[in-house]
């Protein structure tokens, strides 16, 4: 019960998170934060130059980004990453600007609640000694004044931000303790990874596969929709994620989540349902076929790193440094050769089969 317990309360945290990411007041006030038309204008000139540059210029492991909307998510990216929002290890003495240490939790003031913030850390200067508080703050309205935090606070100011510029974009939410944003891509007619404490763009398996995570859980909560499972698309071998998902039944996770979407989608407005559930649709089909597959995708080609937001001493206790490229080409090419073995197997046993009943039809 303590499981489900837990699951249930994740779950109505990301719901309740993400309701404020379609409210038309906070819409407004993030568009105008946004240097849209200069985004914009850099995104174009990103897509010209990689029609005219020759292939292979963009360098090796990189990919030109040849389709306006993907250019225009890249280039939001990199402005929030780099213009816009701030990382906080520990924050500056509020009194002289000095370096902080940690010293506790604090209980949040009146003001720090209005913003959402239930737990508050409190900091003491190594040169004055004065007390600064650091609310973590969930309302991504207040997020847009402070624009600082660790990846909670910026993977919820990002996604109202990208659904701000027009595009439509949900929160997920890592089980393991990390949050970024997926946005559709109507080209491609799917849900897109946009992590923008890493400024990474549809790189599924940069967290297992770069960081040395191990996933169990990852949930997408669109605003006033669909609660999804899309654990699938992000690990490298279904059956281990089974193996680390055993505390909960499976049929459970699934009626829990389509229940929270039923009453989701009942709240949506008209006009924007019938196409929250054509991505939903589409988004199911290609989940199946990542758990058939047997993962989300065999690992890519490009090396993917490890986590570089935060201190390195904090990635380190959390294990997100990743692992040397020697180890994890190594590791990437047993799994790899397994799945190759066992689909080879799978098509000679097929192969086989054929042969025989054609020679018993002769």
């Amino acid at each position: 019960m303590d499981a489900q317990r837990d699951f249930a309360q994740r779950v109505a945290s990301g719901v309740d998170t993400s309701s404020r990411h379609r409210s038309p007041a906070l819409l407004a006030q993030a568009r105008a934060l946004v240097p849209l038309d200069t985004l914009r204008a850099r995104a174009a000139a990103r897509v010209l130059c990689a029609i005219l540059e020759p292939a292979g210029a963009t360098g090796e492991g990189q990919r030109p980004v040849c389709h306006l909307h993907d250019a225009l998510v890249h280039e939001l990216l990199a402005w929030f990453k780099a213009d816009f929002f701030t990382w906080v290890n520990s924050p500056p003495c509020c009194r002289c600007g000095g370096s902080t240490r940690y010293r506790g939790l604090s209980p949040p003031t009146e003001e720090e609640t209005a913003g959402l913030a239930s737990r508050v850390e409190s900091y003491e200067c190594e040169s004055c000694s004065a007390e600064t508080r650091f609310p973590r703050y969930n309302h991504p309205g207040v997020l847009l004044r402070t624009r600082r935090g660790r990846c909670g606070e910026w993977a919820n100011a990002f996604t109202l931000v990208a659904n701000a510029c027009g595009l439509t974009a949900r929160y997920c939410l890592d089980f393991s303790d990390h949050v970024w944003t997926e946005i559709w891509a109507p080209h491609l007619s799917r849900w897109t990874q946009a992590d923008s404490c890493e400024a990474a763009r549809d790189t599924p398996l940069l967290y297992e596969q770069g960081w040395g995570k191990r996933l169990a859980y990852v949930l997408a909560f669109e605003a006033q929709g669909p609660v999804a499972d899309v654990t699938p698309r992000y690990v490298i071998s279904w059956r281990e994620a089974l193996g680390r998902r055993a505390a909960l039944p499976e049929a459970w996770v699934s009626q829990h989540l389509e229940q929270a979407t039923q009453r989701q989608i009942a709240i949506a407005p008209p006009r924007r349902r019938e196409a929250m559930l054509q991505r939903a649709r589409a988004d199911a089909t290609q989940l199946s076929a990542c758990v058939v597959a047997g993962g989300g995708a065999l690992p890519v080609v490009q090396e993917l790193p490890g986590r570089q937001s935060g201190a390195i001493e904090w990635r380190a206790a959390r294990g997100e440094l990743g692992e040397s490229a020697s180890a994890r080409q190594r590791r990437i090419a047993i799994r790899y050769s397994r799945r190759v073995v066992q689909r080879l197997a799978a098509a000679l046993a097929k192969a086989m089969t054929d042969v025989q009943e054609r020679g018993e039809q002769q």
